[in-house]
């Protein structure tokens, strides 16, 4: 009988400490993940402090700009007086804030949201809101297509002729980009004057001002 308890002693004792150990190499994962995610986070950051670097302090980046009259800085331009949101790979939905809208023309359709749906011919990579110049009447809406082009859509020329779509690509020249930057830029032409303009980003690194193309349209009032 005591030889029996000895045993079943020694396999709760064996169970227990199997347990214990099963448990701190749980947590000891835990841990590692969220170092890891912590790392991960810390890279990111660095990362895009090494992009912001770029806009800050390389302009021969930009492969369309004129260094010996132009100089870019960041800024913080921002606009909202339209959405868009993702349906699927071919489709948007185009919300419209008429109350803000109205605060910058005289079109005064009406007072409320209002959605417009948006279907292009081949795949959407990605999508950004920016302005252009110093007048905020020339809003734009950028969407990044799935051959490295950029079509775009004049937010207040659209609205004002009750034709929100695609106004086709910016400019046959502007190719292999695979996304629109998510900083807002200044740019100073000469000593004339200020404007914000956004940027197209190649995977080569290097820089499309996209101002420089979509302003010599009849696009924009």
């Amino acid at each position: 009988m005591k030889k029996f308890l000895l045993i079943i002693l020694g396999i709760l004792i064996g169970a227990l400490g199997y347990y214990a150990y099963d448990n701190y190499l749980v947590k000891k994962e835990v841990k590692t993940k969220i170092v890891k995610q912590k790392c991960e986070t810390k890279e990111k950051e660095k990362c895009d402090n090494v992009n912001l670097s770029m806009f800050k302090f390389d302009e021969k980046n930009i492969l369309n700009a004129d260094l010996s009259n132009d100089e870019y800085h960041l800024s913080n331009a921002s606009s909202g007086n339209v959405q868009v949101v993702k349906v699927n790979d071919k489709e948007f939905n185009f919300n419209i804030f008429w109350d803000k809208v109205n605060a910058f023309t005289v079109i005064n359709r009406r007072n409320d949201m209002e959605t417009r749906k948006l279907t292009f011919t081949q795949k959407v990579e990605s999508a950004f809101i920016g302005s252009v110049g110093q007048d905020a009447t020339y809003e734009t809406v950028f969407f990044v297509m799935e051959d490295g082009t950029v079509e775009y859509i004049p937010v207040f020329h659209a609205l004002k002729n009750n034709s929100v779509k695609s106004y086709g690509k910016v400019d046959a020249a502007v190719g292999g980009v695979y996304r629109i930057t998510e900083y807002s830029i200044c740019k100073r032409n000469g000593k004339t004057g200020c404007g914000v303009t956004v940027m197209a980003q190649r995977y080569d690194g290097k820089y499309y001002d996209l101002s420089k193309y979509i302003t010599k349209t009849n696009n924009y009032d």
